[in-house]
């Protein structure tokens, strides 16, 4: 069995799939690769338990277009850490609260969704 996640109208699922014999066997006389029926695995939702104390979320699923802090520079509550665009519009990502950037979890141009940890503060 393999675990993946999806995202289906904006909710995420987790599903586990079996691979079949008939699968593999398929697989073993193929040059392709192996395919899990069209599911795509994608990187586990991070918990703010391993954001440290705090964590900047993605609101919205979208691209990282711009990333404003550095680690070790000090943020203000309200203050933009980060620029996501979706949809061809830019979205500020704030700061919910204050703290110093711990961590940056993303690179510019990254594929991000919605609840990806994107900085932590300490």
């Amino acid at each position: 069995m393999e675990k993946y996640r999806i995202t289906i109208n904006n909710r995420d699922y987790d599903v586990m799939v079996q691979v079949l014999e008939s699968d593999l066997a398929e697989q073993k006389t193929s040059n392709l690769p192996p395919v899990a029926h069209n599911v795509l695995p994608v990187r586990p939702a991070q918990s703010p338990k391993t954001a440290g104390d705090k964590g900047i979320f993605s609101p919205l699923p979208g691209t990282v277009y711009e990333i404003r802090v550095k680690p070790g520079e000090k943020v203000a509550a309200g203050q933009v850490v980060m620029v996501i665009e979706a949809m061809k519009m830019e979205n500020e990502v704030v700061a919910s609260q204050g703290g110093e950037v711990d961590k940056i979890h993303v690179s510019e141009g990254d594929a991000v969704n919605r609840r990806t940890l994107l900085v932590s503060l300490k």
